[in-house]
């Protein structure tokens, strides 16, 4: 609650500084310390969620929430429908987004955020080959054991 914004913007940087801090500094007035708020890894989900959606958020808080790995996956495809693209292909870019938010990005209208949405898309898809291949080999490897 300092009045200093240099000191609210310092509380926000801190990895150590206890979420319902951030959850409080979510909603300071000054932009820039609730920028500082969204890059926050211990940042709460419901506090990324509120900056993601309030009006008074603008496009680098979007894309800190968008990039932030705590954030929502429903917070995600919201944020998968914004309409600036740094904030799109920060979803994107995103390890938590859902694969249907990744599949609507593929067919959005900026051709930088289509590439990176299908190289994710075959990225997700080689991964579960992978996975179907390791469990196949599993299989066999304890059916032999067994036998």
């Amino acid at each position: 609650e300092d009045e200093d914004v240099w000191v609210r913007k310092q509380v926000c940087m801190n990895i150590k500084t206890h979420p319902d801090t951030l959850r409080f500094l979510a909603k300071d007035e000054d932009i820039e310390t609730r920028s500082y708020v969204a890059r926050n890894k211990r940042t709460p989900p419901e506090a990324l969620e509120f900056l993601a959606k309030d009006e008074h958020s603008d496009v680098s808080v979007r894309n800190w929430v968008a990039s932030n790995i705590k954030t929502r996956p429903d917070t995600l495809r919201f944020l998968a429908k914004d309409e600036d693209s740094g904030v799109k292909n920060s979803v994107v870019r995103n390890k938590k987004t859902p694969p249907d938010a990744i599949e609507f990005l593929a067919k959005d209208e900026d051709n930088y955020t289509k590439k990176i949405a299908s190289f994710r898309l075959k990225e997700l898809k080689n991964k579960r080959k992978q996975k179907a291949k390791n469990e196949t080999i599993l299989r066999q490897y304890i059916k032999l054991i067994m036998s």
